[in-house]
């Protein structure tokens, strides 16, 4: 009874997880059909089939106030423990057969458990879509071609699998390698913080640094050197055949090649970027799809190789850092730097990746910001260094040799354009159709007002000065730690308020004291509360370990990683649930996509982040159950 509780409830809380996820991408886009009288409801559009698993909307667990008015968890995880609470109360009270939605959720479950016992894993070809990649001012654009797969059974199929496989395997991981971790949260801030820290430690003398970037990564990597690596580890860690199936046939769902006959490939033509697709050798399977669920795994289980090969070196006064495919190494001798950089490009040959090609950076200016890969070079203070490189790029950061940091132009720019282009859209939509309510439209410019404030500060009307919710400056928290970066979120400052004076203007809303809401007026106010010179300020005041909103670490609970020992009472048509949910999730449930370590507390409530996860705890998965081990 008890395992068979447990696969369900792990195949309830992926579905949960999509349906949350669906929901917030329909509220976004019904956001403006709600306010101007345009011509389709967005909610007629059907997204997936996955709301039909699943309790209807107006049957979601209700959470609390203070769960709907805490800055902690974003909105997605609220909405999933919702609909996760509802299901096991009316699951573990017998009821599950009663409804429609129930009955349909147990024949989706047993088709799941059937393909997993049966060692079905044939997938579907993810949809392929073109994204553009954030480029500077007057460069050619890029495009990054990102991979979705529809199949819901595929889908729950593989999340399933990488929470599995995750937990099984980060581990195994070297501790310089940040991206796609399981046990580690907001892994940009980890990286530069370890950067910031080693240039600190050396802040008297000049430091040499080396960067790599790898050509096309996702997309020319060979399926059978993949193969291989992930072979030698199921046989290592004892993982079964059927997992090594299942990557099999996620790696048969894709390949690279499949871009040239897509709908936009005469564009990616154009760039220069994608010639190695019409070089590949016919039947050669390269690529990971970027967007499914094992990529990252599987990435970083063949760049592994490529960390221990570093870490064998044994340099002392040396730091090394991937994340994903960027790399950089810091040291304070040339020649281990660039040693471990010879040692870099020998191992990615056997692994069949090529990197950009090395520049050796002579002088700071533009050069420097063009070159993905270069080849070992001074960072210091050119004043006492002559020929040294004051600053070192990486992450969207811009390092100075003294520990400060300021943002990249083309992040700034990337992020200016984003502004400019929500109130364009606000403006144009209002000027096409008009506004649904015409005494209701001080209303909307004021919801629009706290939406384009919430995008780049955190929501104004949640806990506006305890703390910063998901939102862009909090992924670039160190750039309030200097003057400079303080500089350029004054300058953005500048931007958003001149876009809201534009906006105002366009629509002839010049006078709106006696109009806007209380948020609204707040968004209007040109000072520190709601602005990103003091949010910045305040991220820097406070440490970031002990961070609520963007901590490094979070708390894992004995719930996340088993059964209850009681099924829970079904909840009330109305349940007011606990402060803290603690359902009872099966499998292994790291927070997507970067897992945390447990932290403790003290009295005074501030979080301690030196507890580390014992490994056992991450042994038993709904995966395995599911696949009968």
């Amino acid at each position: 009874m008890i395992d068979e509780a447990f696969t369900f409830m792990a195949i309830v809380k992926t579905l949960a997880t999509f349906r949350a996820k669906e929901a917030n991408l329909r509220h976004r886009e019904s956001f403006f059909w709600q306010r101007f009288k345009s011509e389709r409801d967005p909610s007629e559009k059907t997204f997936s089939c996955v709301a039909q698993y699943l309790p209807p909307r107006r049957e979601w667990a209700r959470p609390n106030r203070e769960q709907r008015h805490s800055s902690r968890r974003p909105s997605v995880d609220i909405s999933r423990d919702s609909i996760y609470r509802k299901v096991q109360g009316v699951y573990y009270s017998g009821r599950i057969l009663e409804s429609e939605w129930g009955r349909r959720l147990s024949d989706f479950v047993k088709r799941i458990q059937g393909r997993v016992a049966k060692g079905d894993f044939k997938f579907e070809r993810p949809e392929l879509m073109l994204r553009t990649k954030a480029v500077g001012a007057g460069c050619q654009p890029k495009f990054r071609c990102i991979s979705a797969y529809r199949n819901l059974e595929d889908r729950v199929i593989l999340s399933i699998a990488n929470k599995y496989l995750s937990a099984k395997l980060d581990g195994v991981f070297s501790d310089n390698s940040y991206a796609f971790r399981v046990r580690m949260k907001n892994p940009v801030a980890r990286a530069i913080r370890s950067v910031i820290d080693f240039r600190t430690s050396h802040a008297q003398i000049p430091l040499y640094v080396s960067e790599c970037d790898i050509v096309k990564f996702f997309d020319t990597i060979e399926h059978k050197v993949v193969l291989q690596v992930f072979e030698e580890v199921c046989d290592k860690f004892l993982l079964g055949d059927k997992v090594k199936v299942l990557v099999r046939a996620f790696l048969k769902s894709y390949n690279a090649h499949d871009i040239m006959n897509s709908a936009f490939w005469d564009k990616l033509s154009k760039t220069g970027d994608w010639d190695f697709l019409e070089k590949l050798v016919p039947g050669k399977r390269i690529g990971l799809p970027q967007g499914g669920a094992l990529s990252g795994l599987l990435s970083n289980l063949v760049l592994d190789k490529l960390d221990k090969t570093i870490d064998a070196l044994k340099l002392r006064d040396f730091l090394y850092i991937r994340y994903c495919d960027d790399i950089i190494m810091l040291g304070k001798w040339e020649e281990d730097c660039r040693g471990a950089f010879s040692e870099c490009l020998s191992c990615l040959g056997t692994l069949n990746l090529r990197a950009h090609p090395a520049k050796q950076i002579i002088s700071y200016g533009a050069d420097y910001y063009i070159a993905k890969s270069k080849g070992p070079f001074l960072w210091g203070d050119p004043s006492v260094a002559p020929g040294a490189i004051p600053w070192v790029s990486f992450l969207g950061y811009s390092i100075r040799h003294d520990g400060s940091t300021r943002l990249r132009k083309e992040t700034v720019l990337a992020h200016v354009r984003s502004i400019r282009e929500e109130c364009e859209t606000f403006v144009l939509q209002a000027e096409r159709f008009g506004f649904r309510n015409p005494y209701n439209k001080y209303k909307a410019v004021g919801d629009f007002l706290c939406r384009l404030i919430a995008k780049g500060t955190g929501r104004i009307n949640i806990e506006p000065i305890k703390g910063l919710g998901p939102c862009w400056v909090a992924v670039f928290r160190f750039v309030g730690e200097s003057k400079m970066g303080l500089k350029q979120m004054k300058y953005l400052d500048y931007i958003r308020s001149s876009a809201i004076a534009k906006l105002l203007r366009r629509l002839n809303m010049r006078h709106l004291d006696l109009k806007l809401g209380e948020d609204a007026k707040a968004c209007l106010y040109i000072g520190k509360p709601f602005s990103y010179y003091g949010s910045c300020e305040k991220l820097n005041r406070r440490p970031i370990a002990n961070d609520r909103c963007f901590s490094l670490h979070e708390c894992l609970t004995p719930q996340d990683v088993g059964v209850p020992d009681s099924p829970p009472e079904e909840p009330p048509d109305d349940p007011t649930p606990p402060d803290t949910p603690t359902p009872a999730n099966p499998p292994p449930e790291p927070p997507p996509p970067d897992v945390p370590s447990p932290e403790t507390s003290d009295q005074d409530g501030e979080k301690k982040d030196d507890v580390d996860i014992p490994d056992e705890g991450f042994e038993t998965s709904g995966w395995e159950r599911a696949s009968g081990r």
